[in-house]
């Protein structure tokens, strides 16, 4: 038998497999809202699943286009989580290892009945405070979304920072409060997926943003711009402090143009010098912050003892006159 004809009857058993399921099975593929589908009722989750229950729970859900399988740890996610999406486009579905998706080619009624006589009592939610914070970790508040845009220097919409660092592995919100802490940052470019040399998770800061000069259809990319009104020096002190402690658990490395220029170090020189450059930024924050404090109890301080003094002035002027009207009524009665 020739390798040609072995080739032919793997991929013949491979399709049987995939048609006996009713799904189409793709590798190393994620897909969520604004992503190639919508998030399904609620966007639930459930944990420690294997792949076939990741599938009844979609066969046997009939808003479910299809469904996404991890099948490693990533970031805040674990092997066996899965969840149920509609409106699924492949077109649009983002590349990320580690994860596949279940996408719903021939729901019969018979496999919809095998599907729920298979799950039986297996519905039950898992682990939604962990759900809630995924959830949370793919928002950016104070920072608006260009969806499979792209902005860098010269000709793109935006400046490097200086050092120009990719940090990595960082979620939309943990990007967007980075670009927060640093002075003069206005926006980030955050990678959904790997292509060229960026990683999925990588963050890059960039300043001088102007939307209307994006690089467009860059599919897996998005540009997060800083609400500037918003985001007042209380947020940025807050940032700054939590980026101190968070930076230096995360990689960086030198950016070019499709990737790292060097190998991506964790707690390195870069991390160390922007770490030092804020914690100097906060211990000059401190006194002004402080001030208006002081200022404030100087106020009240103030405020309470004129009132002790005008409140002791009137007293003693509204006793006086009955000291007066007693000596007369004294000397006329001749008694006292």
């Amino acid at each position: 038998m020739t390798a040609m004809s072995l080739l032919s009857i793997g991929l013949c058993v491979a399709l049987v497999a995939a048609d006996d399921s009713g799904f189409e099975v793709h590798k190393g593929r994620n897909t969520y809202d604004g992503w190639g589908s919508e998030d399904l009722d609620g966007n639930k989750m459930w944990s420690g699943r294997s792949s076939e229950d990741c599938m009844n729970l979609c066969m046997a859900t009939e808003d479910c286009d299809c469904a996404v399988f991890v099948d490693e740890d990533s970031w805040s996610y674990k092997a066996g989580d899965c969840y149920l999406r509609g409106k699924c486009d492949s077109s649009k579905f983002q590349k990320a290892e580690g994860f596949e998706i279940f996408e719903k080619t021939n729901a019969t009624d018979d496999r919809k009945e095998k599907a729920n006589d298979a799950l039986k009592d297996s519905w039950d939610e898992v682990d939604p405070d962990r759900l809630a914070t995924i959830t949370k970790e793919m928002t950016h508040p104070l920072y608006t979304s260009y969806i499979n845009q792209n902005t860098y220097h010269p000709d793109h919409g935006s400046d490097d920072l200086p050092g120009n660092y990719i940090w990595h592995p960082t979620t939309p919100l943990s990007c967007s409060k980075i670009c927060t802490a640093l002075p003069k940052c206005d926006c980030a470019v955050y990678v959904h997926v790997t292509h060229w040399s960026f990683l999925a998770g990588d963050c890059l800061m960039r300043a001088n943003c102007t939307t209307a000069h994006f690089q467009q259809d860059v599919g897996g990319f998005e540009v997060l711009v800083a609400e500037a009104d918003k985001i007042d020096e209380a947020l940025v002190h807050s940032a700054r402090e939590w980026a101190v402690d968070y930076l230096g658990t995360i990689g960086a490395c030198a950016s070019a143009e499709h990737g790292c220029l060097e190998t991506e170090r964790a707690n390195g020189t870069r991390a160390h010098h922007l770490i030092q450059k804020l914690q100097d930024l906060l211990d000059d924050e401190s006194p002004t912050s402080t001030l208006p404090q002081l200022i404030t109890a100087f106020c009240i301080v103030l405020a309470a003892i004129i009132i002790l003094v005008v409140s002791f002035t009137i007293y003693n002027k509204k006793a006086a006159p009955a000291g007066d009207e007693t000596v007369i009524l004294i000397q006329e009665t001749g008694r006292p």
